[in-house]
């Protein structure tokens, strides 16, 4: 195989690792300042908010104006989980099952906000908004 079909191969997860090590690794050893630290983890969480906004309004065509509340309850319910209920000793290491946690309450939220809408007759849109016939 060419080095170039290696790279079309394994490019992407490649970097994707390399991104990966140096995101956990660069702030471990001290190498980044703690606010950039800090505003590069601001600008992540606000270019997933961006990735699913567009994915619901751009490529679905849906309006939706629910993308921050339901981020807030799944990082109130992450940070609850993490700083209340976990020992801090292996609060760490289930990080990622916090997350986890947090996504599965934002999406129970959703569920629990989008029900009454799925009843037989119910709309989406109040009724001052029809047009009269």
């Amino acid at each position: 195989m060419r080095l170039t079909g290696l790279f079309r191969a394994y490019g992407l997860p490649l970097a994707a690792l390399l991104i990966l090590v140096s995101a956990w690794a660069l702030p471990t050893f001290g190498l980044l300042n703690p606010y950039l630290v800090q505003i590069l983890m601001y600008v992540g969480i606000n270019m997933i908010l961006t990735l699913s906004l567009n994915l619901v309004n751009g490529y679905m065509g849906e309006f939706s104006v629910g993308h921050a509340g339901f981020m807030g309850i799944g990082a109130y319910v992450a940070a609850i989980l993490t700083v209340w209920v976990l020992p801090r000793a292996v609060s760490p290491w289930l990080f990622p099952a916090v997350l986890v946690a947090g996504g599965l309450a934002a999406a129970l939220a959703g569920l629990v906000v989008a029900s009454p809408l799925s009843a037989p007759g119910a709309t989406i849109w109040p009724s001052s908004l029809w047009p009269s016939t």
